[in-house]
C-alpha cells in the first residue's frame, strides 16, 4: 500500500509554487508533496517548447506540418507550462486530490485556448458515449504515421472492410492494455499497403459516389486511427484514479514517480475520454 501524503499548505494554487523549507509542514518532513520549485529552471525558449508537436518533414526539405516555432504555438506551450505548474501546486496543497479533478483542470485550461467562435469548442469536453466511433484521419499533419504503421513489426496484414475501399490490403497495428487481468483493446492504426490502390478505387467510382467517398474520408478510409471504444472508458477512468493515488506517494523515488506518470499519460491519452 502506498503512503498517504500530507498536504503542503505552502503550495500555492495561484502561482504553482511551493516552499521547500522543512518547517513548511508540521510532522514528518519527508511525508508531504513539495510541489513545483519557487523559480522555474527553464528558459523562456525552453518553456515555449513544452508540449509542442514536432512533426517530421512532409518530404525531403519540405515541412509545413511542424508548427512548433510559430508565435501562436509558443504562446500555447508557455500557457501549458504555467498551467502545469499551477496544477502541481494544487496537487501538493490538496486542492486537486483525484485524477478526475486534475483532468477537469486540464480540460478547463484547454477550453480557454479555443476561441468562443470555434465550432469544435462545444465538442471538446463532451464525454464520448458508448456505441459511438471516434477516429482521426491520417491526413496532414498526421500523415507521417502511415509509413510507421506499414513498417511496424507488430502490424498485421488484413483486408479493409469499409464501404468504398472494401478488400484493399491494409497494415493494422493494434495497441492493448491490461487492467486486473482483463485485456483492454486500445488505439488501432491502419494504413493502406499501396496508395495507388486507393487512387485507382476512387477513379473507378461513379462521379456521385466519388464525391460521397471524399466527404466521408475521415470515417471510411483505410488510413486512420480508431480510438479506444467508449465502452471501456469507465474501467480506464477507475484505473487512472488508482495510478494517480500511487503517483502522489511522497516516498516514491524519482524514477518510480516518472514511471507512474508515464503510465497515467499513456492510459489517459489512449482512452481519449472526451
Amino acid at each position: 500500500m502506498w503512503s498517504q501524503p500530507v498536504w503542503n499548505p505552502y503550495a500555492s494554487f495561484d502561482t504553482g509554487t511551493a516552499s521547500s523549507h522543512s518547517q513548511a509542514v508540521q510532522g514528518t518532513a519527508t511525508n508531504y508533496l513539495r510541489g513545483p520549485a519557487n523559480y522555474s529552471k527553464l528558459s523562456s525558449e525552453e518553456q515555449s517548447l513544452v508540449g509542442a508537436a514536432r512533426w517530421p518533414d512532409d518530404a525531403p526539405g519540405l515541412n509545413i506540418s511542424n508548427k512548433s516555432n510559430t508565435q501562436d504555438n509558443k504562446k500555447y506551450c508557455k500557457s501549458l507550462y504555467k498551467a502545469s505548474r499551477i496544477a502541481g501546486g494544487s496537487i501538493a496543497s490538496g486542492q486537486i486530490n483525484s485524477f478526475n479533478d486534475l483532468w477537469q483542470k486540464a480540460t478547463q485550461w484547454r477550453l480557454s485556448r479555443i476561441s468562443s467562435g470555434d465550432a469544435s469548442k462545444g465538442d471538446f469536453a463532451a464525454e464520448r458515449m458508448p456505441n459511438t466511433r471516434f477516429v482521426t484521419s491520417l491526413r496532414r499533419p498526421y500523415h507521417s504515421v502511415i509509413e510507421r504503421a506499414r513498417n511496424h513489426p507488430d502490424a498485421e496484414t488484413e483486408l479493409y472492410e469499409g464501404e468504398y475501399f472494401k478488400e484493399i490490403e491494409v497494415k493494422v497495428y493494434r495497441q492493448c492494455g491490461a487492467i486486473s487481468g482483463e485485456t483492454i483493446p486500445m488505439t488501432t492504426v491502419s494504413a493502406a499497403v499501396d496508395d495507388n490502390a486507393i487512387s485507382a478505387r476512387l477513379r473507378n467510382l461513379p462521379k456521385d459516389k466519388r464525391q460521397q467517398a471524399r466527404q466521408s474520408m475521415a470515417s471510411s478510409h483505410p488510413n486512420m486511427i480508431t480510438h479506444t471504444s467508449a465502452e471501456y472508458i469507465k474501467t480506464i477512468r477507475d484505473h487512472l484514479e488508482s495510478l494517480y493515488l500511487q503517483a502522489i506517494d511522497p516516498s516514491l523515488e524519482k524514477h518510480e514517480a516518472f514511471e507512474l506518470i508515464a503510465r497515467l499519460h499513456w492510459w489517459a491519452a489512449s482512452a481519449a475520454p472526451d
